[in-house]
């Protein structure tokens, strides 16, 4: 009796695992995940491009420049469509302060002053206008903060286009703008608004 039961029992155990088996899809025939973007990334819906963001400390940042391209208001380095690629796309300053997609936005000078903290800044050096202050290797590309601030892609007056390769110009909002030397690891603070705003420079958007 006991072996029939025991025999019973190992047919059961193969039935069964038999039923798996046929169930089971092999990795080729799974339906397919639901679409989705990687972690920490943003899709802008106005022309589908993607954003990879980063937060850091309190804040929430793009970790690259903004490449939208609205039918007027922006440019690229030399008029060389390239360029947009290449470096950053250009834009005056009333186009940057309504360039950045929904959900974000141009950053004002205290959003850029709490970023400088956070990395490091003292107070004496955020407080600074008009030079070049503090230490921000971390966020130039391959920086721990994940900034990535990676390309130069100099500024535009209307007329002329300077400091590719040399300098990149951020835009702050209604006032003091920043600009990444190439060959220092300090932030120069414009001391008005008013010496950036003929220029055509990049802009870094932050979330709302």
């Amino acid at each position: 009796m006991m072996s029939i039961q025991k025999t019973t029992l190992v047919l059961l155990c193969i039935w069964g695992i038999g039923i798996f088996s046929c169930n089971k899809k092999s990795p080729e025939s799974q339906d397919p995940l639901p679409s989705a973007l990687p972690s920490h990334t943003f899709r802008d819906e106005r022309d589908q491009r993607i954003y990879p963001y980063v937060a850091i400390g309190k804040q929430v940042w793009m970790a690259t420049d903004l490449s939208y391209r609205p039918s007027s208001g922006s440019y690229c380095f030399d008029n060389n469509p390239l360029n947009c690629d290449s470096v950053s796309v250009l834009y005056d300053y009333e186009t940057a302060i309504t360039a950045c997609p929904a959900g974000w936005h141009l950053p004002h000078d205290s959003e850029w002053q709490t970023l400088e903290k956070f990395i490091g800044f003292s107070d004496a050096d955020t407080a600074i206008a008009g030079g070049t202050r503090g230490d921000a290797s971390s966020l130039k590309s391959g920086g721990s903060a994940g900034f990535n601030m990676s390309v130069y892609s100099g500024y535009y007056t209307g007329t002329n286009y300077f400091s590719k390769g040399k300098a990149q110009y951020y835009w702050s909002k209604a006032s003091r703008c920043r600009k990444f030397d190439k060959n220092s690891n300090g932030i120069f603070r414009f001391t008005s608004f008013s010496l950036p705003e003929t220029k055509r420079m990049c802009v870094r958007c932050i979330q709302n």
